[in-house]
């Protein structure tokens, strides 16, 4: 499989998880996932610390879900109480398909939040595993300087087996962010440890760059 094909396979999953998890969940266990994710946040960067990301969180949804109007389009796809009971008298279809609709959306609108949590967690943990992520990079610059300065083959079988490890693993943070069932906020600091040793090798064996 070229590296091409793993990141198309990865956008279509994306893709996928993002229509379907909705569909899955229902709005309750959303919440319940948000909520515990919350907890599990408190036990790890304290109070705090978790209420100051609450709130950047509610921040950057009112910025990017409510003012852009996503919020607006995801309310108007809503069928009032007086809707329904109309479609019921007319068809019992209709009305399980503007049942569902709600729910789905209801859904929508409370992952975006959770998305949004994610993604402050995310952010915070960056501050600190930044620096790993450029020393490992950084180490995969002198390993290749090495290699060449010594007459070592590169590998580009090496290479390509990284790279592939590597494009999986990076788009492990995206399955994160969409994931339907609570994930520890220890995510980030061991996926920077999982994805260091691909890294360091892919850039290691890059051919072609001199």
């Amino acid at each position: 499989m070229k590296v091409t094909s793993h990141i198309l396979f990865w956008l279509g999953l994306i893709l996928v998880m993002s229509i379907i998890v909705p569909g899955l969940m229902g709005p309750n266990a959303s919440y319940d996932r948000i909520q515990t994710e919350h907890d599990m946040a408190v036990r790890v960067f304290g109070a705090d610390m978790t209420d100051k990301m609450t709130s950047e969180a509610n921040t950057l949804h009112d910025l990017l879900i409510v003012k852009t109007g996503v919020q607006h389009l995801i309310d108007r796809g809503f069928t009032t109480e007086k809707q329904l009971q109309e479609q019921e008298i007319a068809v019992a279809t209709q009305t399980k398909a503007s049942i569902f609709m709600n729910r789905y959306l209801q859904t929508v609108s409370t992952e975006l939040f959770g998305l949004v949590f994610r993604g402050c967690i995310m952010l915070h943990w960056l501050v600190y595993i930044g620096a790993f992520l450029v020393a490992a990079v950084a180490d995969g610059v002198c390993q290749r300087r090495v290699k060449l300065a010594t007459a070592r083959t590169l590998s580009p079988l090496r290479f390509t087996i990284a790279t592939h490890i590597f494009v999986a693993i990076a788009f492990s943070p995206v399955i994160y962010l969409l994931a339907p069932i609570a994930v520890t906020p220890w995510f980030m600091p061991i996926w920077v440890l999982v994805i260091a040793y691909p890294l360091t090798k892919a850039i290691s064996n890059i051919v072609g760059l001199d």
